[in-house]
């Protein structure tokens, strides 16, 4: 039998808001073991402006010389 997405998919996923820090990103993905978190514009809207990845943080921040305090936009 074909599988729907809503079987598959996280109903609540955590997510990050706009304007946290990549500390705060980093943190939340080590805490809920998961290497990707949604970007809402704020948690009580969570209306979905983006997607942050590890590899986002690792390739587009530390290596660019952006400290964990550089805000999620």
């Amino acid at each position: 039998a074909m599988l729907n997405a809503t079987e598959l998919m996280t109903i609540h996923p955590a997510v990050i808001a706009a304007g946290e820090t990549l500390t705060a990103a980093a943190e939340l993905m080590r805490s809920r073991n998961v290497g990707m978190l949604p970007v809402v514009d704020d948690k009580t809207n969570r209306r979905l402006v983006g997607i942050l990845t590890d590899r986002d943080i690792v390739v587009r921040g530390v290596a660019l010389g952006h400290g964990g305090s550089a805000k999620v936009h």
